[in-house]
């Protein structure tokens, strides 16, 4: 180690964030779901559902974000009713 090496004194600082060498990061999570095919399975349901559910919202009005698939067909289909009934 050369005399440049060394911290002159205990009160200088460390080096920045972006220059310290971090540690690796465990892939234990990893390893778990590659030796449990139906944890990763049923995680990956989620994610999907996830992704659909925000699609479908997006898709929709701000006002109907709240209501299920369900409720909005039959909250169509008794507008169109009304509509056909006062058509007549």
């Amino acid at each position: 180690m050369g005399k440049f090496d060394k911290k002159v004194s205990k009160d200088e600082p460390d080096a920045p964030h972006s220059q310290k060498i971090l540690k690796k990061k465990s892939n234990q999570q990893l390893a778990k779901l590659m030796t449990d095919p139906k944890g990763e399975r049923d995680r990956n349901m989620k994610i999907l559902n996830f992704l659909e559910r925000s699609g479908e919202s997006k898709a929709s009005s701000k006002a109907d974000t709240h209501l299920d698939k369900a409720k909005m067909v039959n909250k169509k289909q008794k507008k169109e009713d009304k509509f056909r009934k006062s058509q007549k």
